[in-house]
């Protein structure tokens, strides 16, 4: 199965609802905080794939979709979530 693009979102604050998805798909967020190196939270259920502290905070995060209601959890101290969902990409 090839990787195909579903659906995007862009939100300000530090949780959103998430754009369409269904059971599988992979989320993957990207959360950041403008004019301060503090690095957004990780919420519980996702994984870090890699931070940045030195101008601006940003956290990259991802996990599997086990419904199609999925919430973004809450990304403290981010002011901006960008997020892109995946479907048949192999994760694990």
């Amino acid at each position: 199965m090839a990787i195909t693009w579903v659906s995007a979102k862009v939100a300000e604050g530090t949780s959103t609802t998430m754009p369409t998805h269904a059971v599988g798909d992979l989320l993957v967020i990207v959360a950041m905080r403008f004019a301060s190196a503090t690095i957004p939270s990780l919420p519980s259920g996702w994984t870090s794939v890699a931070t940045n502290g030195t101008t601006y905070g940003c956290r990259i995060g991802w996990r599997v979709a086990t419904s199609a209601a999925m919430a973004s959890g809450t990304w403290t101290n981010a002011e901006d979530l960008n997020i892109a969902v995946y479907r048949g990409a192999a994760v694990g």
